[in-house]
């Protein structure tokens, strides 16, 4: 008896140890394909983009699907940084992505590592953020600044209802040079976006062509291209898109 409780515990064992060497050269191995793939995907979006006149300095994605895949998400972010984007946003249907902040900002950073240049300083705009704005923390003045913003669901219709409180606290209080409210007042007083231009290129995946609750005083020049579903897309069809936007003649009403 004794003999079989040895081969036994000899046997679990060799298999735990044959499982933890497995998983160990699993990840190795994906992240050795994941690394072909994305300095490919990077290549290929650099050489894409240097023949286009225009690009958004202000990208915007808007999902309008359940179960986002942040790992395409993030893809997306990243692939927007190699093509010279500095202002990008995220807008999801019912704030999917509010829930799983951290797990995104994860996504980001990992892709970001296995680039094989990173000659930018990525700061989230999300206060609430753990992860450290800048590279590995500091502040680098000679590397160019992207920022990236994660919009609530719901932030929009509360950043308006803020603002006209804010204004009529200030009439009543008679600190208002003006009782009635222009643009320029109304965007001084909104926070969501406040720091970022206006985007130029909305991106949208879903069956449903909406704004998904999209600060919509933001978006009154955007260009919207949309995308059947986020799961379809890939760093061919991002560069399609983006070549799609560079055709573009905005008229302006004209």
């Amino acid at each position: 008896m004794q003999l079989f409780y040895r081969f036994l515990h000899f046997l679990v064992t060799l298999i735990f140890s044959l499982l933890i060497s497995f998983r160990y050269y699993f990840k190795l191995t994906r992240r050795k394909i994941r690394g072909v793939f994305y300095r490919t995907s990077e290549c290929d979006i650099k050489n894409g983009v240097a023949t286009l006149r225009s690009l958004p300095r202000h990208l915007t994605f808007i999902v309008m699907e359940k179960d986002v895949d942040l790992c395409i998400l993030a893809r997306l972010v990243v692939w927007s940084i190699t093509a010279g984007i500095s202002y990008i946003s995220i807008q999801t249907s019912e704030g999917d992505l509010d829930k799983r902040k951290t797990e995104f900002y994860g996504e980001v950073y990992q892709i970001r590592q296995e680039m094989s240049t990173c000659d930018y300083e990525l700061h989230f705009t999300d206060k609430d953020s753990a992860e450290q704005n800048g590279v590995n923390g500091a502040a680098h003045k000679s590397l160019r600044k992207v920022h990236v913003n994660i919009l609530s669901y719901h932030e929009g219709k509360e950043d308006v209802t803020k603002a006209a409180q804010t204004f009529c606290t200030k009439v009543k209080n008679k600190e208002a040079q003006s009782k009635i409210m222009n643009i320029e007042h109304l965007s001084n007083l909104l926070e969501v976006n406040k720091d970022f231009p206006d985007p130029e290129l909305a991106i949208t995946f879903g069956p449903v062509d909406s704004i998904c609750a999209y600060p919509p005083w933001q978006i009154r020049l955007t260009e919207f291209i949309s995308i059947p579903s986020l799961q379809v897309m890939d760093h061919t069809l991002f560069l399609q898109t983006l070549q799609q936007y560079n055709k573009c003649e905005q008229r302006l009403g004209r």
